[in-house]
C-alpha cells in the first residue's frame, strides 16, 4: 500500500474515526487571537470578536474554551459572574502564537 502527501498545511488536520475533516482548528486561532488582543473579556465578547468571514464561532464553544482556559490557569477572573452578566476575564498565561490545545 502506498500513500501521497495530497496538502501540505502547518496545522496536523483533526479528524474523526472515519478519517473525515471535522474542523480546522480555526475556531480556537480566531479566539486565542481576540483573547490577547482584548484586555478584558467575556465569552459573549469573545464569540462575536471571533466570528468574523469564514470562522463562525457558536456561543458555547466559546463558553466552553474560555472556561476550560480558566480552569488550566491561562485565564485570571476579574469580575465574577452576576445576576445579569457572565464572567469577565484577563489573559495571563500567553503561551506564543499558537492555541491550546483541548484535548
Amino acid at each position: 500500500m502506498h500513500y501521497a502527501l495530497m496538502r501540505d498545511s502547518f496545522e496536523a488536520p483533526r479528524v474523526n474515526r472515519n478519517g473525515k475533516i471535522v474542523a480546522s482548528g480555526m475556531h480556537n486561532l480566531a479566539m486565542w487571537r481576540c483573547m490577547k488582543a482584548l484586555r478584558e473579556f467575556d465569552f459573549h465578547e469573545i464569540q462575536r470578536a471571533a466570528s468574523v468571514g469564514n470562522v463562525q464561532v457558536a456561543l458555547l464553544t466559546a463558553k466552553m474554551y474560555v472556561n476550560l482556559l480558566a480552569k488550566t490557569g491561562y485565564l485570571r477572573e476579574v469580575r465574577p459572574r452576576g445576576p445579569n452578566y457572565p464572567t469577565r476575564y484577563r489573559l495571563v498565561r500567553d503561551s506564543g502564537a499558537r492555541p491550546p490545545a483541548i484535548t
